[in-house]
C-alpha cells in the first residue's frame, strides 16, 4: 500500500558536468536585487539575469536576447501593457519578466501577421524568502511546469562579516 503521508521524493537530473538539475540554486540575497534593477549571473553555465520589476516582483530569465544573442541584462526594465518587461538594448525586442514572452518588436508594423509572442527567452520560477531570492533549474528547458520540488528553508541568511 502506498504511503500518502510521505510521498517519494521528486527526482532530480544531472548535466554533463555532474550538476544536479530539477532543484533549487541561490540567485542573489534579497537585498542586492533592487527595484528596476537587473544583473547577469551563471547558473550551471548558463547566463540568467536575475533582477527585481519596479513593482518589487523579482524574476530570472535565460541572460541571451533569441533575436541577436546580445545579454538582456545590458537592457532596462519598461512597462508593456501593463506588466514589466525587459528590454533588449540591440534592437528593442522586449520580454515579459514574468513569463519570458515576447510582448514588443518595434520593427513590426500594425499590419504584420507575425506574431511576437511566439517568441520566448528561458523563465525560471523564483521564490523569495528569507532574504535570499533562489532560482529552479528544470532539465527540460521548455517546462512550463511548477517545481516538484518545494523551495528551499534555510532560515534567514547570515550578515555579511
Amino acid at each position: 500500500m502506498p504511503d500518502t503521508q510521505h510521498p517519494a521524493p521528486a527526482k532530480t537530473g544531472i548535466t554533463e558536468d555532474g550538476f544536479l538539475t530539477d532543484c533549487w540554486y541561490l540567485a542573489a540575497p534579497s537585498a542586492e536585487l533592487k527595484a528596476g534593477k537587473q544583473h547577469r549571473i551563471m547558473v550551471l553555465g548558463e547566463p540568467v539575469v536575475v533582477g527585481r520589476t519596479p513593482a518589487g516582483e523579482p524574476f530570472a530569465l535565460r541572460d541571451i536576447c533569441p533575436h541577436r544573442l546580445v545579454p538582456l541584462s545590458a537592457g532596462q526594465q519598461l512597462e508593456t501593457d501593463g506588466e514589466w518587461a525587459l528590454q533588449c538594448p540591440y534592437h528593442g525586442w522586449r520580454f515579459g519578466a514574468g513569463d519570458g514572452v515576447c510582448k514588443m518588436m518595434p520593427s513590426l508594423t500594425d499590419d504584420s501577421p507575425y506574431d511576437p509572442s511566439k517568441v520566448k527567452v528561458r523563465r525560471y520560477p523564483v521564490h523569495e524568502a528569507n532574504g535570499a531570492v533562489y532560482l529552479y533549474v528544470s532539465h527540460n528547458p521548455r517546462s512550463e511546469d511548477a517545481p516538484a520540488v518545494p523551495p528551499p528553508d534555510f532560515g534567514p541568511l547570515p550578515d555579511k562579516p
